[in-house]
This record gives C-alpha cells, sequence and structure tokens, in this order.
C-alpha cells in the first residue's frame, strides 16, 4: 500500500491527506454585544389636594398652588390637581407664602394644606415608611424641649397627624424647641424648629427602620 509523503501533505492542505476529506477553516463564534443596564424610569404623579383656612376651615378658592415645577390654581372649592416628575418631598406655597413640605408617595397621596396668615401655630401632615412609602398608623408625635407643649395626634390609618399649639399674640418663646417622632422598629425622627415655635406648616415625615 503507498504511504503519501508529508510533503504531499502539507502542500494539500486543503484538500485532506490521503482521501477525500476537506480541511474546513474554524470561524470565531458569534459573541453577543453588551448592553447597558436601563435606568429606571421616573413616570410622572398626578395628586390632588385641598388648600383650607385654618381657622375656619373654610375653603380658599382661586389660590395659587406652587410645587416646583407644578403651579396650578384651587376650583372654587379649593381643591386643585398637580403633577410632580417623580415621588419625593416637596417644597409648597400657597398664594407665594412657604406653607412647608409634601411627600408626594403616588396618586392616592394627601395633598391637602392648612394656611393662616396670623399668630395660629400648627405642624401637620403625613407619617410614611421611607422605603415602602406606605402610611404608619400609631406614630406618636411630640412638640417641645423634652414634653409635650401642644396637642399633638398620634397618626392614623392614613399616617395624617396635628400639633395644634392655638393662635397666641405672639410666637411661642421658648428655648430650642424640637418636632420628633416615635414608632416601634423606628429610627426616632425629629426635626429643629427653632428657639420657640410659630406658623402653619405641614411636616410629611418619612421613618426610617432600624
Amino acid at each position: 500500500m503507498r504511504i503519501p509523503s508529508i510533503s504531499a501533505c502539507m502542500g494539500v492542505l486543503v484538500m485532506g491527506c490521503g482521501g477525500n476529506n476537506t480541511a474546513t477553516t474554524p470561524t470565531s463564534a458569534t459573541i453577543p454585544t453588551p448592553t447597558a443596564p436601563t435606568a429606571p424610569v421616573a413616570l410622572p404623579v398626578i395628586f390632588s389636594g385641598r388648600v383650607v383656612d385654618y381657622r375656619t376651615g373654610a375653603p380658599l378658592p382661586s389660590a395659587s398652588v406652587f410645587m416646583s415645577p407644578a403651579n396650578t390654581h384651587t376650583d372654587a372649592d379649593g381643591r386643585f390637581t398637580a403633577t410632580v416628575p417623580n415621588p419625593g418631598s416637596y417644597s409648597v406655597y400657597i398664594n407665594a407664602r412657604a406653607a412647608g413640605f409634601v411627600y408626594v408617595t403616588g396618586p392616592a397621596s394627601r395633598g391637602d394644606v392648612l394656611v393662616d396668615t396670623g399668630t395660629c401655630i400648627s405642624r401637620y401632615g403625613v407619617i410614611i415608611d421611607n422605603t415602602t412609602l406606605q402610611p404608619i398608623s400609631g406614630a406618636k408625635v411630640t412638640i417641645g424641649p423634652g414634653t409635650n407643649i401642644g396637642s399633638c395626634s398620634t397618626s392614623g390609618s392614613d399616617g395624617w397627624y396635628r400639633c395644634d399649639l392655638g393662635c397666641p399674640s405672639t410666637n411661642v418663646p421658648g428655648n430650642t424647641t424640637v418636632l420628633g417622632v416615635t414608632y416601634p422598629d423606628y429610627e426616632l425622627w425629629t426635626k429643629l424648629e427653632g428657639r420657640g415655635i410659630g406658623g402653619v406648616l405641614r411636616t410629611d415625615v418619612a421613618l426610617k427602620h432600624r
């Protein structure tokens, strides 16, 4: 039997060696192009609220409501609808006057705002979990230098609370005044009000788990 020489095999690489088998040039595997991760898209939130007079409870019609970039007006019943870019905390101004800040969590957010141009004093708003954004019921709210100097409610099923300190002729004097919120298994939340306290301001609270 005739054995093909090595030189013949080298010279006929593409034809194979000693038979009809054809050598094929290996092809590189197709490597998919990696795609960049998609950032979450912030969706606008449409929510509603009502603007009322703190002293009388009467609605404020045609009042301007500004929560940057939302800018709208109340109807004859003091109600308004606003759109913000995404959930979060927004400073609110009624008729160009600071009225506190609202934490918008979604379409069901309670956007109610109390307004007083006199000497009444109140802190109010919604208490939520800072991760789930769900309302917290039963949170304890206090105002004062260690002891409660006003009438503060615990938060309701919708997280709503109020601290009403009346309408004195002047701001409540005193030493450092602190608004505090406590709830089991959550970190203590505090906000320094200053020396004494004054004004009616919405103050929403986002509590953090320990």
